[in-house]
């Protein structure tokens, strides 16, 4: 279901707030992984607008970076490739995003 939890993280995530979202997560408990409506977490948010820094907190409070959204099925690594984000899709690629969907999907992923 989805929550104001959700909307919360995902929206200071879209806004680039890194500090925030660390305060979330540290101080708030916010899980990082939790999902919107189309099953999309701030890490797909992170990697799409290519906020290295957004990303690299919430990857140091073990988000994944291989969940797919509910809707779409997309990876973050599918958002950040989709959107020419070069720095996160990198810095996906080096904490374990699983490359096989873009070879499906014909699409290179550097």
């Amino acid at each position: 279901m989805y929550s104001i939890t959700n909307f919360t993280l995902n929206c200071v995530t879209v806004s680039g707030h890194k500090e925030v979202v660390g305060a979330l997560l540290s101080d708030y408990h916010m899980a990082s992984d939790t999902t919107d409506e189309t099953g999309n977490t701030a890490v797909h948010y992170a990697s799409e607008l290519g906020h290295v820094e957004v990303l690299d907190v919430l990857i140091a409070h073990k988000a994944s970076v291989t969940l797919r959204s509910s809707v779409e099925w997309l990876s973050p690594l599918d958002k950040a490739v989709s959107a020419g984000q070069k720095h996160t899709t990198t810095m996906l690629l080096s904490h374990g995003a699983e490359i096989l969907s873009h070879v499906l999907h014909k699409t290179s992923a550097v």
